[in-house]
Order: C-alpha cells, then structure tokens, then sequence
C-alpha cells in the first residue's frame, strides 16, 4: 500500500479531476510501442536500431544503451543493481556537469 488508503486516493483523483478536467486521451500516434526482440543466442551480437524523431526540425537527440547479460538471476540482478549505483553519480558528474552532456 501506499500513505493513504484507497478511498482518500480515488476522492483526491475525484478532486484534481473537478479542478483541473480531465486530460484528451492519447493520440494513438503518440502511445510509445514497446519492443521485444530476441536476440541470437550463440555468442554475442550487436543490433542497432535507429528511430526517426517525431519531430524532424528538433535538433535535441539521445542514446539508450541496453546490455542483455543471460537469464535473470537473483544474485547477478544484485551486483548489477550495485555496480549502477556506484557508477551514476560519477557518470553524471562527467557527462552532464563537465562535458555538458544530456541526462544520463
């Protein structure tokens, strides 16, 4: 659960909703697919895959890097879970504070 209970939460919705109206739906343009892909399973392989922007004239970009590293395991979940802790603060520092880099 969380701080409230289920009817305080479903009358403070209620309540923005009176406030605010309630937002359009989503165009389905603009709903992000999510993609699985199975990758080959003998040795390692790379695939890049590069998507358009929306909007051709915005001359912001980003890189989503993923590695896939086997079936999922508790203890390998674990290590990874503390090797991007140790690695965030210091990432961030380098690229958005000295090389003035996007979000990381």
């Amino acid at each position: 659960g969380g701080n409230v209970d289920a009817a305080v939460a479903l009358s403070f919705s209620k309540a923005m909703h009176a406030a605010l109206g309630s937002p359009p739906p989503l165009q389905q343009s603009d709903v992000h697919a999510n993609t699985v892909m199975l990758l080959a399973d003998e040795g390692s392989c790379w695939l890049v895959w590069a998507v358009g922007a929306k909007n051709p004239t915005d001359s912001n970009s980003a890189v989503e890097t993923y590695w896939q590293l086997g079936p999922s395991e508790h203890g390998l979940s674990a290590r990874l879970t503390l090797l991007e802790h140790l690695m965030y603060e210091p990432l961030f520092d380098a690229l958005r504070t000295k090389q003035q880099l996007g979000y990381t």
